[in-house]
């Protein structure tokens, strides 16, 4: 406040006629001088409330489809797992109920096989199977 209205009131005190008009015309420039300074500052608050609030609206907008995405996984794994629990239904009713020509014709069953171990993968053994008289093996859903 002190020195752009000293330096205004300064500029106007040649143009005073006495002491007491020019007190006046420094006290008014003392106001016009604050109140430009609160006008700034209140336009400097409102545009930093502003863009507070634009990145309070970002960020709920980024947590809203994070959420809605978050819900769409949790509902597609509940049909996968729904589809997977039928799936095991059906092959274990196959398996308890046909016999086993329909099995091994449908390649869900593969029977007389031999099994060798092949090293390991990351601690787990590798199996190899194969046919006793080593022939290929017959189309098997193993092999996908």
């Amino acid at each position: 406040l002190g020195a752009a209205a000293l330096s205004v009131a300064g500029r106007r005190r040649r143009r005073c006629a006495t002491a007491a008009s020019c007190l006046k015309e420094d006290y008014k420039a003392q106001l016009k001088a604050e109140r430009k300074r609160q006008n700034w500052q209140q336009l400097y608050e409102h545009r930093q409330e502003m863009k507070r609030q634009e990145i309070e609206q970002q960020l709920q907008r980024e947590r809203d489809a994070r959420q809605s995405r978050i819900e769409w996984v949790r509902q597609r794994s509940r049909v996968v797992d729904l589809e997977w629990r039928e799936e095991q239904r059906q092959v274990d009713e196959r398996l308890e109920s046909w016999p086993l020509a329909r099995l091994l014709s449908q390649g869900l069953a593969v029977v007389g096989l031999c099994a060798r171990r092949s090293g390991t993968f990351f601690g787990d053994p590798i199996i190899f199977l194969c046919r006793p008289d080593g022939a290929d093996l017959p189309r098997h859903e193993f092999q996908r």
